[in-house]
């Protein structure tokens, strides 16, 4: 058997489901590199009387857990909801083709939760991710897609890259943009930065590039350029405005 469990974005959003999962599994997994999850895996050790063990990228992504859940009841658990991070379903897909019995435990992730800034999820266009540069490795792929997303008059959601435990700031991310936006068309606009979002803790602050990168926001944070707004998103956002 092998459970693919959401944990959600703090332990307030650990599901009863969740639990009841931890607590069948004979072996339990938990994966950091998706997303920077704000919960306490002791907290859920002591909540379950199980032991969690850290699981890299490539562990999750080869064929170990597929081969021990053939024999035990297996469960990984992802920050967020299981299937944001695309590479997971591949999972459920290779379960499937092994006859290999599975559940699914959703949970709430950034694409629910970003609701909470007033912009209208609908609306919404592609997601990018900003990813770190290295050696020669400098992609830039991602700008377009938020140049294609403004001209269909959509939101872009901005993921912020988490390598080796660091996760990218929004000043890194800002300063990313401005480097490619020749044009100006982006750098000029009014913005969104968030932080901790879905949590007591949450940042939301509306305004542009030069005021949002004096600011410091917590991790996990996101970026989101408006597209057109309604007037009632134009109202959500002044509740955020900076200036």
């Amino acid at each position: 058997m092998l459970y693919i469990v959401g944990l959600g974005l703090s332990d307030d959003d650990i599901t009863l489901s969740c639990l009841e999962s931890v607590k069948s599994a004979d072996i339990i997994y938990i994966e950091d590199y998706t997303n920077k999850w704000l919960g306490s895996a002791s907290l859920l050790e002591r909540l379950t009387g199980k032991k969690i063990k850290h699981i890299s990228r490539e562990g999750v992504e080869s064929d170990k857990l597929i081969k021990e859940a053939k024999a035990r009841d297996v469960a990984l658990l992802i920050p967020g909801d299981p299937f944001a991070a695309t590479t997971h379903f591949e999972l459920i897909i290779e379960a499937a083709k092994q006859n290999i019995k599975y559940k699914i435990v959703h949970a709430p992730s950034i694409f629910s939760v970003i609701a909470e800034t007033g912009l209208q999820l609908y609306k919404f266009g592609e997601t990018i991710t900003i990813p770190y540069s290295h050696g020669n490795y400098n992609p830039s792929s991602w700008f377009a897609k938020i140049s294609k997303n403004l001209s269909n008059k959509l939101h872009t959601l901005i993921l912020l890259d988490i390598q080796n435990g660091n996760c990218m700031t929004v000043r890194e991310a800002l300063e990313s943009i401005e480097n490619l936006d020749k044009n100006r068309r982006i750098v000029t606009k009014k913005i969104v930065a968030c932080s901790k979002l879905g949590t007591e803790q949450r940042k939301i602050v509306f305004g542009s590039f030069q005021k949002l990168k004096k600011i410091d926001f917590d991790i996990p944070a996101c970026i989101i350029i408006p597209g057109n707004l309604h007037f009632k998103e134009e109202e959500a956002l002044a509740l955020w405005s900076c200036g």
